[in-house]
């Protein structure tokens, strides 16, 4: 390159010499950037389970974080977990509330994931699709 470069008058020269640099530098801008992205998540998933362990337990959290449902987790901690429904069904009874949170839409009606509440605490979930 420092042929082709040796035809330009010295300014351009400085110029192309410049941008072959910069381009030449660039994978490793990159590489720094990819890496503070990677540190950047690192350091926001320490904190979210920071906060969920602050809440609801250390054993909790890690079933949250790894999104594993089980009997007895609170609305919330399905929340967390798994986010805003797609959809929610609701039953008044005379003693207890029951709820069916629907997850991953298949279609226009149907879901693939129900999780079955009762008064906030899930009781159990189906899957299908």
């Amino acid at each position: 390159m420092r042929r082709a470069c040796s035809t330009y008058p010295p300014a351009e020269r400085q110029l192309v010499e410049a941008r072959v640099a910069a381009e030449a530098a660039e994978p490793q801008r990159q590489a720094v950037e990819r890496k503070r992205q990677a540190a950047e998540l690192e350091r926001q998933a320490a904190n979210r389970f920071r906060n969920l362990a602050e809440r609801f337990g250390e054993e909790s959290a890690h079933k949250i974080v790894a999104r594993t449902l089980w009997q007895g987790a609170t609305a919330e901690m399905v929340r967390e977990m798994l986010g805003t429904p797609g959809h929610v069904s609701s039953k008044a009874l005379k003693t207890k509330k029951r709820e069916v949170w629907k997850y991953q839409r298949l279609d226009a009606r149907r879901f693939g994931l129900h999780v079955l509440l009762e008064n906030d605490v899930c009781v159990g979930w189906e899957s299908s699709g």
